[in-house]
């Protein structure tokens, strides 16, 4: 996410961080807490923290490559202006069964 989803990004670094995003998704139910304890399990805070960290970066990778513009703290290195006609409104994201849903609002 630091290399490719800062600030200044492109649509080849996007999708590169798209497909280490959904990588480290697929290992995710290989994850297992050793730690059993029942109070200050770090162990187990880590592995939640962790399973709540690839959704937002899922979340976020996929809004970034669905909005085509730069605007604010998404901009594009491959497309520098704002398009206000297409990109004025809100880019969402919901969390559904498959996975992040991303849309927009206005």
């Amino acid at each position: 996410m630091d290399e490719n989803m800062a600030v200044f990004r492109d649509q080849a670094g996007m999708e590169s961080a798209a497909a280490k995003v959904a990588e480290v998704k697929k290992k995710l139910p290989g994850v297992s807490v050793d730690n059993k304890g029942k109070v200050f399990n770090i162990d187990l805070m880590s592995v939640l923290k962790l399973e709540n960290m690839v959704d937002c970066a899922e979340a976020i990778v996929a809004g970034g490559l669905m909005r085509t513009e730069s605007r604010g703290a998404h901009n594009r290195t491959d497309l520098t202006e704002r398009d206000d006609e297409n990109w004025l409104k809100h880019t969402v994201a919901y969390q559904t069964e498959g996975g992040t849903e991303n849309g927009h609002e206005p």
